[in-house]
């Protein structure tokens, strides 16, 4: 529910109520603002639940998902399209950026959002996909995607985030109260 929260918070109008076709049966419907920002990322496309109608909304996102959705935001898929490339065995695909990515079903998500300088990998070349994505990885993510480089950073006090950590001017960024 973060992820969605954080995109509505920068990408919705919070007056608005937004509505999707679709009754998701984990989703709290006595929540209003939960409801308007459920219904705001699955009206975009931008989060659709899972293959058997959830949305999920307390589960943790993995690297590989969070790319997928990064993607879709910003319609990278279409902007590259140009740079797929087909080969007998598995037809159409992107390139690959990251060894771990080759055979993965979001290589072409990654490899795209990689372009843009949107996400990188670990140190020892892998990007790995199916890890779960942190809260500092998201803050880091979301503040490269959406340029906040200018935008205010919060006050808060955390004291696994000290200001060396690699991510602080994004979590601290993704701490205002505004975000």
């Amino acid at each position: 529910m973060e992820v969605a929260a954080m995109l509505f918070a920068l990408l919705a109008d919070p007056n608005v109520t937004y509505t999707h076709n679709h009754i998701f049966p984990d989703v709290n419907y006595n929540d209003p603002l939960q409801v308007n920002i459920v219904n705001f990322v699955a009206s975009r496309g931008y989060m659709i639940g899972d293959d058997r109608g959830h949305f999920r909304t307390n589960d943790p996102i993995s690297r590989a998902v969070v790319a997928v959705i990064i993607t879709e935001v910003l319609d990278l898929l279409s902007q590259f399209q140009q740079a797929a490339v087909f080969t007998p065995a598995t037809g159409w695909g992107f390139p690959t950026a990251f060894p771990d990515t080759a055979n993965h079903w979001a290589n072409g998500f990654v490899w795209c959002a990689v372009q843009v300088g949107i996400l990188r990998g670990f140190d020892d070349g892998t990007f790995r996909p199916d890890d779960y994505v942190t809260r500092a990885q998201l803050a880091a993510i979301f503040y490269n995607t959406f340029d906040r480089s200018g935008a205010p950073m919060g006050n808060a006090n955390f004291v696994d985030v000290p200001p060396t950590h690699w991510a602080y001017r994004a979590v601290m960024n993704a701490a205002v109260p505004s975000w």
